[in-house]
């Protein structure tokens, strides 16, 4: 498959899968990209793949099936438009709808991501009987990280954020390229995973269990490197005009700085599929966890600093499902579980200290959840549910500045959603969403009450496609968002939630851009029994809104794209 676009889209894919014998197949897909960012200057993202696997025994009762892949990228990123303004902007009434939502405030001379994963997994599956079945999965990782970012920051005339750039001038809305942000980590993460499934029946009872035990070692050394400023230091930036190939020349040195972390977890749990009828189900599981973390920060003075944390608790699930028909069900579900004081998806980091320069516990949730599903026709099905998740002790920030576990955070909401065929031409995928997420402790008064982070009141998405001839098929759909704020206050505090009338303005004018309403479309035609020709034109409308926003930065929505791939 290959795709071109504007915004500089080029990607290809391929998927080979070949039965070698009775029991033996294999297959690779591979990947290489080469794709801009629709609507920004600059921003590169190219990056390749590939992924072999080979199963083993297939159809007999031991299979062994065997994965490798590979992911290399080599980006220009970007950090977007700057939500906190110069002071001589602010004073101008300037907000950020003044400015080329294109900018890029960064170095192309320096600003670089480079990482790169490997992964490498073999599991093994054994069926005793059609009643048992032992499968055991060892999986080993690694993924390379090396960048440097630079946010777009306000330059004023405190020391060392503006005065002593090449090009100051106080009287004029600049930004700096001096809070650059460096990286080089390297994350190994070894697995192994052991599932006993066991079928069997206690009077006339179903029960379908899965008993489990996982093991896992992260590891994740890194070092600080920073710009020595041996060439001098960046020039600043204009704020409305800025200068991305500016002449510099970086120059890199360790800071001394370093950080070594590991964790070892360990799991067990058991699940059970309970049917007590054709039309009752229970749902049951019980896990428990331990998590050991010791963490090792060494200063570029040289002092190390050590935190260390051992947690256990013990999460579960249960749910039952009733089924009135055989076209539908109602269900209720409670569920517990806990995150440990490191973010195992980015790489081993220990969260902010709080008191007492100690580890934070986990953070820890709960949801209630009840909905039905019903299948209007076979091919057409429509879900709606009702929840209530909370967090109990969320991270919040206390007089001193300390991370507490003190916070309690909810969202309460309903879902709706459809998805199927309306006809054999007609299909149809839509949802939506009745949000109300509240901070309803804090150590924090101003946020107590107030709207949840990235959590907006209403949101829908809608999507369907049509063939009126056998090799034709349109579509088009549409997403839609009423709003969200981007920080625990709910309200218009966008730098470190710090209470300042000179910042309202311009946060109201972000706060506005999470409203949105992006319409997309889709075409395929069928050129020939093995060729199909797709195109695909996104935001339609071209419609300006924030994708993602920071304490002091946002990364605008991708503007209008038109990409255009045959598949073969």
């Amino acid at each position: 498959r290959l795709t071109a676009g504007n915004a500089d889209h080029m990607r290809a894919t391929v998927d080979v899968n070949k039965k070698l014998t009775d029991s033996v197949a294999f297959r690779v897909n591979g990947m290489w990209q080469d794709i801009g960012y629709p609507g920004r200057d600059i921003a590169q993202y190219k990056s390749w793949g590939v992924a072999p696997s080979l199963a083993l025994g297939l159809g007999k009762p031991t299979q062994v099936n065997l994965t490798y892949s590979r992911l290399v990228q080599d980006n220009v990123p970007d950090w977007g438009i700057p939500t906190l303004l110069p002071d001589t902007a602010i004073a101008q009434g300037i907000t950020v709808n003044d400015l080329d939502f294109s900018n890029w405030y960064g170095l192309v001379s320096r600003d670089y991501e480079k990482t790169t994963s490997d992964i490498v997994t073999g599991t093994v599956r054994h069926e005793f009987n059609h009643s048992i079945a032992l499968r055991n999965l060892t999986r080993y990782g690694t993924n390379y990280r090396d960048a440097v970012l630079t946010p777009p920051r306000p330059a004023g005339p405190t020391a060392g954020q503006g005065p002593e750039d090449p090009g100051y001038n106080p009287a004029v809305p600049q930004m700096r390229r001096t809070d650059t942000k460096y990286q080089h980590r390297d994350d190994k993460v070894l697995t192994n995973q052991t599932d006993l499934t066991v079928a069997f029946h206690t009077g006339r009872v179903k029960h379908a269990s899965d008993i489990g035990l996982e093991i896992a070692k992260d590891k994740q050394p890194t070092y600080a490197f920073t710009d020595l400023f041996t060439n001098g230091r960046p020039p600043v930036d204009d704020l409305f005009n800025p200068t991305p190939f500016a002449a510099y020349t970086p120059s890199y040195g360790r800071t001394g700085a370093s950080s070594d972390a590991e964790a070892l977890s360990i799991a067990a749990y058991v699940f059970d599929a309970v049917t007590i009828s054709e039309k009752l189900q229970l749902d049951l599981g019980l896990r428990w966890d331990h998590v050991d973390i010791d963490y090792t920060s060494v200063a570029a003075s040289g002092v190390a600093t050590l935190f260390g944390r051992l947690d256990e608790a013990v999460t579960g699930r249960a749910g039952v499902v009733f089924k009135p028909k055989a076209e539908g069900s109602i269900y209720a579900a409670l569920s517990t579980s806990f995150a440990p004081a490191y973010d195992g998806a980015h790489g081993l980091q220990m969260a902010a200290t709080g008191l007492y320069g100690q580890a934070l516990p986990p953070e820890r949730s709960r949801n209630i959840e009840v909905g039905t599903k019903w299948e209007l026709r076979p091919e057409l099905m429509v879900t709606a549910a009702a929840f209530d998740m909370r967090k109990t002790n969320a991270k919040t920030t206390n007089l001193a500045g300390a991370i507490e576990l003190a916070g309690e955070q909810k969202v309460r909401g309903i879902e709706l959603g459809a998805s199927g065929e309306i006809s054999d031409r007609w299909t149809l995928f839509g949802g939506l969403a009745l949000m109300n997420g509240t901070v309803e402790n804090s150590l924090v008064a101003t946020e107590i009450g107030a709207q949840l982070a990235y959590v907006p009141k209403t949101s829908a998405n809608f999507w369907t496609t049509f063939r009126p001839t056998g090799k034709l098929m349109i579509g088009g759909g549409a997403t839609f968002s009423d709003g969200h704020y981007y920080n625990q206050t709910g309200g218009y505090l966008f730098v470190s939630n710090r209470l300042d009338a000179r910042y309202v303005k311009n946060a109201a004018a972000i706060q506005n851009l999470s409203r949105y309403l992006v319409f997309n479309a889709v075409a395929t035609y069928q050129l020939h029994p093995k060729i199909q020709i797709q195109m695909n034109l996104n935001n339609i409308g071209n419609e300006r809104y924030a994708d993602r926003a920071y304490d002091r930065h946002f990364l605008p929505g991708p503007t209008r794209q038109i990409l255009i791939a045959p598949v073969i």
